[in-house]
């Protein structure tokens, strides 16, 4: 609900990328929100997937998921990926296993996809 009142205020300024993290909330609602108030043109969406608070790697299925989740509401030309945040305040071998998670991730959406697999 807030992001629904946010968002629109957002596009008023002067941006190119949107960048949030769609998988704070359970239901999405970042994600409901660009579905109501869809990115217009000229702005690109960088989409948190991997949880930033948490020391569970999420698997590259998860991931993908994730991913299509948001393809449901922005083009995939206009979507890049990231963590939800930094990841400096987890054990280094955690954020390496996330981060490889999120590109094995990104590689399984591809081929979802239909497209290249690397």
């Amino acid at each position: 609900l807030v992001y629904e009142s946010v968002i629109p205020k957002v596009y008023e300024a002067n941006l190119d990328i949107l960048n949030l993290q769609v998988i704070e909330e359970a239901d999405y609602s970042v994600l409901k929100a660009l579905k109501k108030h869809p990115l217009p043109s000229g702005i690109d969406f960088v989409a948190g997937v991997v949880d930033p608070k948490s020391t569970y790697v999420e698997t590259p299925e998860e991931i993908a998921d994730r991913i299509g989740h948001v393809l449901d509401v922005v083009p995939a030309e206009r979507v890049g990926l990231t963590t939800g945040c930094g990841l400096k305040n987890l054990p280094r071998l955690t954020a390496y296993q996330k981060i490889r998670s999120l590109a094995d991730g990104a590689k399984l959406a591809r081929q979802r996809l239909g497209g290249h697999d690397a």
